[in-house]
């Protein structure tokens, strides 16, 4: 281990040296001299000061410098982000072409539904088209033009697919059956699946007569169905003759099926003279005199 020794009797005074010695394990004694560490005038405490003011100010400015990148930066990106926003609010939020072509279909189509399956194309007006034209379609693979008010114009292709109401059987139906308000509902289907003569409204079903036998969830065609006959050829009626302040009734048999507003022929059992006329309900036959 070494032992510092201090001369504390040294003088002290400027130009001096502090004598130190240390000793070895052995005993041996050696010196050495240092000369003082820190500032041993007053000029040099204010040389010190001077340095530890600039270093100051230079931090000082350095982080003013910072500040004001930063603000600079914040405002930049401000400005950025109002300009550009604008601009993509400029455009309009629903141009779509998927969803002008589906409205182009709506308003000239009477489909009760329109799908699009896949569209491609390329546009790059940010405005509205002012017309579109099919080129091809529209059912299936259909081809449009865009044109829009600058004279630019393109190409859209795209897949289309319609659906409609359609009547349908709700349960098997067998032939002769008469149809009623239970017997049949509205369904969607393809537009191109769809029979040339199914009905679109339920009222145009009701009432009529099975012409042949159809299975449930199958659609119903003109061809399916006729009238229900109001009175059944055979069948005993009253016969109904009237004028302004009289009115005769007869029995009557039909000869033939008699439907609503239409002829047909009756014979008088009174008279056993066949006579023509009108079913005014299930039993009785308006007649002339």
């Amino acid at each position: 281990m070494i032992h510092w020794i201090s001369n504390r009797h040294a003088p002290q005074g400027r130009g001096s040296t502090r004598r130190l010695a240390y000793r070895l394990p052995k005993g041996s004694l050696f010196e050495s001299s240092a000369k003082p560490s820190g500032p041993t005038s007053k000029g040099d405490i204010q040389r010190m000061s001077g340095l530890e003011n600039k270093a100051r100010w230079a931090n000082d400015s350095i982080f003013k410098l910072k500040q004001v990148l930063f603000r600079s930066c914040i405002s930049s990106l401000i400005v950025c982000l109002l300009v550009f926003g604008s601009a993509s609010m400029a455009r309009p939020s629903s141009w779509d072409p998927g969803t002008v072509i589906k409205k182009y279909l709506r308003d000239h189509y009477p489909w009760a539904e329109i799908e699009i399956l896949d569209i491609s194309g390329e546009v790059s007006s940010p405005a509205l088209p002012e017309k579109i034209h099919l080129i091809q379609g529209p059912l299936g693979r259909a081809l449009f033009s865009l044109v829009f008010k600058s004279g630019e114009k393109a190409l859209i292709q795209a897949h289309i697919r319609a659906l409609d109401w359609v009547v349908t059987s709700r349960r098997p139906m067998k032939k002769l059956q008469p149809i009623h308000k239970e017997d049949v509902y509205l369904a969607l289907m393809d537009v191109r699946r769809m029979p040339k003569d199914a009905l679109t409204r339920l009222e145009s079903a009701w009432g009529k007569t099975m012409t042949k036998s159809l299975g449930a969830n199958m659609p119903i065609v003109q061809s399916h169905m006729g009238d229900i006959p109001l009175i059944k050829k055979g069948q005993r009626i009253t016969l109904v003759a009237s004028a302004p302040g009289l009115k005769i009734t007869t029995p009557g048999e039909a000869r033939q099926d008699g439907y609503s507003g239409q002829s047909l022929k009756v014979i008088n059992l009174s008279s056993k003279r066949d006579v023509r006329g009108i079913p005014l309900d299930e039993n009785h036959v308006s007649v002339e005199f």
